[in-house]
């Protein structure tokens, strides 16, 4: 017989979302110099960091997107983040 337990074993590893968006806003500020951006400016659908941002900051983001991934897989070792659009 299955204990409750047993199944919900899978689940405990889940982060929760706002924390990890969070995270991902330091880490990102960090590595363009500004404090700007907020977690409800990034949404993470499939793997990649999408940032409803001023284009501006957006370009300062791409420019550096290299250095930024490597600090963010580093970061989050679990979170399998491929790109930044």
């Amino acid at each position: 017989m299955f204990q409750i337990k047993d199944l919900l074993e899978k689940f405990r590893n889940i982060q929760d979302p706002k924390k990890i968006k969070q995270s991902i806003c330091d880490v990102l500020n960090k590595e363009i110099g500004i404090n700007y951006l907020k977690p409800d400016m990034i949404e993470l659908k499939k793997h990649i960091i999408w940032l409803k941002v001023n284009p501006a900051i957006r370009q300062k983001i791409f420019m550096q997107k290299a250095p930024c991934l490597e600090v963010l897989k580093q970061n989050f070792p679990d979170e399998f983040i491929v790109d930044i659009k």
